[in-house]
């Protein structure tokens, strides 16, 4: 979730997102703290009941936000969009992630149908999940791990017609690998499906949960990567929970959590990023981190590929980011100026930069206007633009780039939203 320039999308009556990338964009809104920047959930903030400044800046009137609402979130082979509050999704859909029976794939987006106006879609490896206006959250694709928060069917081809149950109005909502998790209004966080590495943070590590479980753990943001989990505090402190086996809690332990623990030194944090096995965030004073596998320079640290357990500055950028997202093996910021820079694996073109070389430091996306938020799968990646256009690049095998097409893109290609 970028601490971007955001619009805003009413949740629900008592819950309230703030979004410009992952929920929608509005190139004249203005920044508000505790958000973060994530591989599928890219761009919006809950509302804190505790802070009065930040809730009277909060437009009440979802009906006339709907309409500037443009987010994208790119997941392991397929990617969905929200453009005025309409889903599309393209790519693979083998398990049903594409929300449409009939289609097992497309090259180019294709409308899913919602039974309301969307504020927000998030793509994750085999599932996908919606947040509507009025609060409600649907989830459809493969649920073997009852990563759809429901218990019956292996998958569901079609968008279900009942929410995900016991779920009202979140103020925040991420989808990983094979796991979800959301911020009640209460600020409490919740999760459900796959549990094998600790990753729904419950204090147990087996199984699955096929409706949401209670961390008993407050929280303002929560990031699901692919097997881990991390959440911004009230103090704006991070925690992270799940599998650690590269290192990507960043407690130093290289031990599997299967409850909240915290990442040292992180303070006055702005945005968390959990990706496939390494993590990222920004802190309002100190720049960007990342930690984790550094096997192909995902990392930035300016050391030799490897995992480093604890945070580690992001050497090399050439501006501040304001935003973070960390990819499968891969690590692209957006500056304020709109510029995006990449970094670590690039054998499908996943860093814009017009090569495949994978490259240890950051690289500026070549060709891609003025970005207004970013998300990035397994081996691609999208952005939205402050004109309202969507572009990805990269991995274009199962047609998940969108541009009617299944070839590696090295640079931007910009997406036809119908």
């Amino acid at each position: 979730m970028p601490p971007h320039a955001r619009s805003l999308v009413l949740l629900a009556a008592a819950s309230l997102a703030v979004a410009c990338g992952r929920v929608g964009y509005d190139p004249l809104c203005t920044p508000f703290p505790f958000d973060a920047g994530d591989p599928s959930l890219d761009g919006s903030a809950p509302r804190d009941a505790r802070d009065p400044d930040l809730d009277a800046a909060l437009d009440p009137d979802a009906a006339t936000l709907v309409p500037g609402t443009l987010s994208v979130s790119a997941g392991e082979d397929h990617t969905c969009a929200v453009r005025d509050g309409r889903v599309f999704c393209w790519g693979n859909g083998e398990n049903g992630e594409l929300g449409v029976a009939s289609l097992l794939l497309t090259t180019t987006p294709e409308e899913v149908a919602l039974p309301a106006l969307a504020a927000w879609v998030g793509a994750a490896s085999e599932h996908t999940c919606a947040l509507t206006v009025a609060g409600e959250t649907y989830c459809w694709g493969r649920n073997d791990f009852g990563q759809l928060g429901e218990n019956g069917a292996s998958s569901i081809a079609d968008v279900p017609t009942t929410p995900v149950v016991s779920l009202a109005s979140p103020t925040d909502l991420d989808v990983g690998g094979r796991h979800s998790a959301a911020v009640r209004v209460t600020s409490r966080v919740v999760s459900w499906g796959d549990n094998g590495s600790g990753q729904l943070g419950d204090g147990t590590s087996a199984g699955a949960r096929f409706a949401p479980v209670d961390t008993r753990f407050n929280a303002i943001d929560v990031d699901a990567g692919d097997a881990h989990t991390c959440a911004i505090r009230m103090d704006r402190t991070l925690r992270c929970w799940g599998s650690n086996t590269y290192g990507q809690l960043g407690d130093g332990s290289g031990r599997d959590q299967n409850s909240p623990v915290t990442v040292p030194d992180m303070t006055s944090v702005t945005a968390v990023s959990a990706g496939g096995r390494h993590t990222c965030a920004i802190t309002g004073d100190r720049g960007a981190f990342c930690w984790g596998a550094g096997d192909l320079g995902q990392l930035s640290d300016g050391e030799p590929p490897s995992s480093t357990p604890g945070p580690t500055p992001v050497l090399a950028l050439p501006e501040p980011a304001v935003e973070i997202a960390a990819g499968g093996l891969h690590t692209c910021a957006r500056a304020a100026s709109g510029a995006v820079y990449c970094w670590g694996d690039n054998a499908t073109g996943q860093l814009g930069d017009g090569s495949t070389t994978e490259r240890h430091a950051p690289v500026r996306v070549t060709g891609l206007p003025v970005a207004a938020s970013l998300s990035l799968g397994a081996s691609h990646s999208c952005a939205t633009t402050t004109d309202g256009r969507v572009f990805c690049w990269g991995d274009g095998a199962d047609g998940r780039l969108g541009d009617g097409g299944t070839s590696v893109r090295t640079a931007p290609v910009e997406i036809d939203l119908p």
